[in-house]
């Protein structure tokens, strides 16, 4: 099976639906070993020389896995040397949206460069664009690590919950600022509790 297929397997639905999901933290680390990235790029890249895969998979390792991924999902798996020769990195992750027109089609760029286009971005078919931006998620799932800590997250990131009870209402406390429910959170991305069946009520996240 290919590395995108592995990758699909692992997706984990967030309860709440929506199409929405992510893949495990833990899931990310045992699929995104070097020994099969390399195998994905030779099977892109066939004719590229020995030395010159090697050199790109090790870039891809150091600082790129995530960006390899998403574009291996949705079959751009080639253009991580247009993204890599550019300087994109897993830092520049999540690529933002940027509007083009007036109109509902946007491309995508990174953070610290919101004024300048990513080329190979620019030629890719509209739904490659929307299919990267909403795939992304995928791979950004936040990991809580502090009790009590507040968390900047971005409209459409996917929250890594494997139950939420916010749907029924005899599990929601009201009270004078906020709504809480409890949820659970993947085991792989909370270090809070050491029991992987904790129940995480987050007042913060759900105001």
């Amino acid at each position: 099976m290919t590395l995108q297929g592995q990758l699909e397997l692992a997706l984990v639905l967030w309860p709440r639906g929506n199409e929405q999901f992510f893949i495990p933290i833990n899931a990310q680390d045992r699929l995104l070993t070097a020994e099969n990235i390399a195998t994905e790029f030779e099977r892109l890249f066939p004719k590229l020389d020995w030395r010159t895969r090697s050199n790109y998979v090790s870039r891809i390792c150091g600082s790129a896995r995530k960006l390899f991924a998403i574009l291996l999902v949705i079959d751009e798996g080639k253009s991580i040397i247009d993204f890599l020769e550019d300087g994109i990195t897993d830092n520049d992750l999540p690529l933002l949206k940027y509007q083009k027109s007036a109109t509902n089609i946007y491309t995508l760029r990174t953070k610290r460069r919101i004024d300048s286009p990513i080329p190979v971005i620019e030629n890719w078919p509209w739904r490659s664009v929307r299919y990267f931006y909403r795939e992304q998620w995928w791979l950004n799932a936040p990991v809580f690590d502090t009790l009590g800590k507040h968390y900047e997250l971005e409209d459409d990131c996917v929250l890594p919950f494997v139950e939420d009870k916010e749907g029924n209402i005899k599990n929601i406390s009201t009270g004078g600022f906020s709504d809480v429910w409890g949820v659970r959170i993947h085991a792989a991305h909370q270090r809070v509790f050491k029991s992987t069946n904790a129940k995480v009520s987050v007042s913060s996240l759900f105001r």
